[in-house]
């Protein structure tokens, strides 16, 4: 967990989206329309 805190990692991440838009994003990656490395997903409010 520790090494995940290196800034370097932060360059793979290539969006972030919450949890309630997942129903709409997952099809897109799954299709190839949205380009990703590696999404974060959050799952607070607000």
């Amino acid at each position: 967990m520790r090494l995940l805190a290196d800034p370097a990692y932060d360059a793979l991440i290539s969006g972030e989206f919450s949890f309630d838009e997942l129903p709409e994003i997952m099809p897109k990656l799954a299709a190839g329309e949205l380009r990703a490395l590696c999404l974060r997903i959050s799952y607070q409010n607000g």
